[in-house]
């Protein structure tokens, strides 16, 4: 947090620092798999085109919503993204034999 500039330092919980990183990681993905299509232009030409035809344009007013608990919505979010996605399958690798196994150099303790 403190490589953030101009971000207020604040305490953060163990809980609400596990939650986010869950809920980051949860939600990374491939750039590949985003749709980066601009839909508020195309909303927006067909506006346009419909004012143009003489059309009248309804706009809905958006409906309040009540405050949510943050640390619910993260709970909750993290679970549902939880359970999107795949199990981890299992290696299907061979087994070593312990003979076949190399051995590993240890590093020397300085005195």
């Amino acid at each position: 947090m403190s490589d953030v500039p101009q971000l207020p330092k604040v305490e953060l919980r163990k809980e609400e620092l596990k939650l986010s990183l869950s809920l980051v990681e949860s939600m990374a993905t491939k750039l590949a798999k985003i749709d980066l299509t601009d839909h508020s232009r195309d909303a927006l030409r067909e506006m346009v085109e419909a004012k143009i035809a003489g059309k009248q344009l309804v706009s809905v007013p958006e409906e309040q919503q009540a405050p949510v608990d943050i640390m619910v919505a993260l709970r909750e979010s993290i679970e549902r993204t939880k359970a999107m996605k795949k199990p981890m399958e299992k290696a299907k690798g061979t087994e070593k034999k312990a003979a076949e196994i190399k051995p590993t150099k240890q590093k020397r303790q300085a005195a």
